[in-house]
């Protein structure tokens, strides 16, 4: 994938066995690292963002546009990562401009 004159490997079928894990896990645990993975994700594909006062969310965007997911599936999916994130030690606000939903 190359965003703004940067490139990151894509693996859309790793990241699709990690959203059937949030609706189907096995244990809480396999729930919770595939939360993990889909933050370090997330995070790593919005910091391809362009410098601004404000990061945009490409990650919304990938998961739209090149995995063909719907609005509501997206919607979902951000709502598990942020709960996850609020329950992390020293949980931080992740803010970033929409621009696929």
């Amino acid at each position: 994938m190359q965003v703004f004159g940067y490139s990151m490997h894509f693996d859309p079928e790793a990241i699709q066995d990690l959203i059937l894990q949030l609706d189907y896990p096995y244990t809480q645990g396999s729930q919770d690292s595939a939360l993990l993975q889909l933050v370090e994700i997330r995070d790593r594909v919005n910091r391809l963002s362009p410098p601004g006062q404000q990061s945009l969310d490409l990650f919304s965007c990938l998961l739209r546009h090149r995995l063909k997911l719907s609005t509501t599936e997206v919607v979902r999916i951000l709502a598990a990562l942020q709960a996850f994130s609020a329950k992390q030690p020293n949980p931080m606000e992740y803010e970033t401009t929409k621009l696929c939903i």
